[in-house]
């Protein structure tokens, strides 16, 4: 069995260093950090109890409560959380809610009895109903991906997002644009793109605004169309192209699909920016604002970690950065799809 002088040597550091990275201690550089995990990768290495500095209780377990598992931002974020748990010899319990409030409020309630350490939690926009419970349970939560006014959160800071949906749109000289987000999700989003597209004398018409409801974009193979007659009628309307952002990868495949469907082609009738840049945004070349998941990850469990005891709530965003693909370029590329 490899030890932590194993580890040590094969990432060519000292054993204080290996330490510190286990204990996720802020010293740690990135490069240092990601060294010593492959070393531990390598030689199979799981710290034990006596290599870890915990506090409170001791139950080693983590709980994870996200919408879904099937879409794949949360796939990764589960991924990367558990990859960080092993690291620390902490174990995750995961669960879904589907967006069902009793389902999300029951889930909270089995890891209260399991005896969870802390929670990294993807709320319904019910969260305030739970707020009590959490407290009262003593276990430390951190919201993750999205803005919480209850507890410590980690996210993509949103603004920036839809400054750079915006931005881009706007310098490959798109005018007929359009927004798809989810009710009560999104509004922010979507306010911050809208005002940069009026500042740049661009007004988004309101028929090619689509609310749907939480949750519906996370099943691609879903029958139904949702968006069809809307770009039919953008098109029309201006007699132009048309360009949707849109908030998240899977949704924006599927309105891949629809327009497929309908026989036009992308870019040069619809171009598509989609948000989170999973690796279906990479496999359908669509242009995403990526969002950094295994950095909100690992910082979301420093915040574990550090159980801070104070009153004051913290919200970390993190910056996201856009990924060009071919969803977005000029009208005189090829096609990317057509039936």
């Amino acid at each position: 069995m490899a030890t932590i002088k194993d580890v040590a040597k094969r990432a060519n550091v000292s054993t204080a260093t290996v330490s510190r990275v286990i204990n996720n201690h802020p010293s740690v550089t990135p490069f240092t950090r990601e060294v010593v995990h492959k070393a531990m990768d390598e030689l199979c290495y799981l710290p034990t109890k006596s290599s870890i500095q915990l506090t409170g209780k001791k139950s080693g377990l983590l709980g994870v409560l996200v919408p879904n598992v099937s879409n794949p931002h949360f796939n990764e974020l589960v991924m990367t959380l558990e990859q960080e748990a092993r690291y620390y010899g902490m174990n995750l319990i995961i669960k879904t809610h589907q967006n069902d409030i009793g389902v999300e409020k029951s889930a909270i309630e089995a890891f209260i009895s399991l005896g969870i350490e802390g929670l990294f939690w993807v709320p319904t926009e019910n969260e305030f109903t739970l707020v009590e419970l959490l407290n009262r349970s003593g276990i430390y939560t951190v919201v993750v991906t999205q803005r919480s006014k209850f507890f410590d959160s980690v996210l993509v800071d949103y603004r920036i997002g839809a400054f750079l949906a915006a931005q881009h749109f706007f310098e490959l000289g798109y005018t007929n644009i359009g927004f798809i987000g989810q009710k009560s999700v999104d509004y922010e989003k979507f306010s911050v793109f809208n005002q940069y597209i009026s500042q740049k004398g661009i007004e988004i018409e309101e028929s090619n605004i689509i609310w749907v409801k939480k949750g519906l974009g996370e099943n691609i193979l879903d029958p139904s169309s949702l968006v069809s007659d809307v770009i039919e009628k953008a098109i029309k309307k201006q007699n132009s192209h048309v360009a949707f952002w849109v908030y998240n990868d899977v949704f924006a495949v599927r309105l891949v699909k629809e327009i497929q469907a309908m026989s036009k082609a992308i870019p040069e009738d619809v171009s598509i920016i989609s948000f989170d840049d999973t690796y279906l945004a990479h496999l359908m070349d669509i242009t995403s604002v990526t969002q950094p998941i295994r950095e909100i990850a690992r910082i979301a469990y420093c915040r574990i970690q550090e159980r801070r005891n104070n009153n004051e709530i913290e919200c970390i965003e993190i910056s996201p950065r856009i990924t060009p693909r071919k969803s977005t370029l000029k009208f005189k590329v090829t096609t990317m799809y057509k039936e």
